[in-house]
This record gives structure tokens, sequence and C-alpha cells, in this order.
């Protein structure tokens, strides 16, 4: 008796080789009755329908395993390299309310360059920071991240920014 070497996918119901089937300990054969390609579209179709719940089950499975976890995401990052800076800057244009052809427009208004010290995107490793009013959550502009870091260091506070400023004329003569 000859070991059969392809099974049938009840979805597209292709022949193709029992490689092409996930296994499972719960199916007659041990193999799934999708293949990997239909058992892949079924699962973006219902992640997409119940997408609360399946972060949810990530986020339990990411808790209950820290080290496999960590592991896959750096396999993860390493295989797609700038994705972090994206999803984060993606996350953060969501946080200000902000679309990206509505960052896109801002940089068209500031010539690419930061709001303060007008240091071209060109010349910096990273995109131009959103900087907001932390009272109103208004956007005042896209600043490189030294100026959004002292800006926030001076409590978005004017007066200290011009007593800074003052200071540093000062100095400069000492």
């Amino acid at each position: 008796m000859s070991e059969v070497s392809v099974k049938t996918c009840n979805k597209c119901k292709a022949e193709k080789p029992l490689t092409e089937f996930h296994k499972s300990v719960r199916n007659r054969g041990g193999l799934t009755t999708l293949c990997k390609s239909c058992n892949t579209a079924r699962a973006k179709v219902y992640a997409a329908k119940n997408k609360e719940r399946v972060l949810a089950k990530v986020r339990e499975w990411c808790k209950k395993n820290p080290d496999k976890s960590k592991e896959y995401r750096a396999r993860w990052l390493a295989k797609h390299p700038g994705a972090r800076e994206q999803v984060s800057h993606k996350s953060k244009l969501k946080q200000y309310g902000l679309t990206p052809e509505d960052y896109t427009r801002l940089l068209i208004l500031q010539a690419a360059s930061c709001k303060i010290c007008g240091t071209h995107q060109m010349v910096i490793p990273y995109k131009l920071c959103v900087d907001h009013c932390h009272k109103t959550g208004k956007v005042r502009g896209l600043l490189c991240r030294e100026c959004n870091h002292a800006i926030g260091l001076l409590k978005d506070d004017a007066f200290r920014a011009d007593c800074a400023a003052q200071y540093l004329r000062g100095s400069q003569n000492a």
C-alpha cells in the first residue's frame, strides 16, 4: 500500500501536496482540511471582523509567553526594517487627529524644515515630530526632536523660553 502524498482542500478544491496543509491533532490524517493559503485567507477575514477579540487574545498570549513574544517580535522587526518607525509615526498622527495627508501638508507649508531651528528633514535620520499644545491639544507645527524636547523640558512655557534665550544671550559675553 503506497502512502498518499496529496490532499484536496475543502475550500478551493485544489489537490495539493501534504506540505501545503498545517498539522492538526484534531483531524483524521493529522492535517487541516484547508490548505495553508485558504486557511490564511480565512484567518484574515476572521481577524478583520473580530479585531478586538483577536487583539485581546494576542495580548493575553504575549503576557503568558513573554520570552517567545519578545523573540517573535525581534524576528519580525528584523524582517521588516523601518516598520517600528512607520507604525510609531502613524500612531502618533492618529493621536493628534492627523492623517498622513495632513502631515504632508504641514511638511510642505514648513518647507520640510523644523519650525523653530529650520533644520531640513533630509538632514535628520527621522521624521519631524508633531508639536502640539498640551492644554488645547491643537497641533502647532513640525519640529526636529531636539526642539520638541526643549519645548517639553520648558513645559510649553513661553516665559521660560524667553528667560532661557536671555540667559544664553548673556552667557555669550561671559
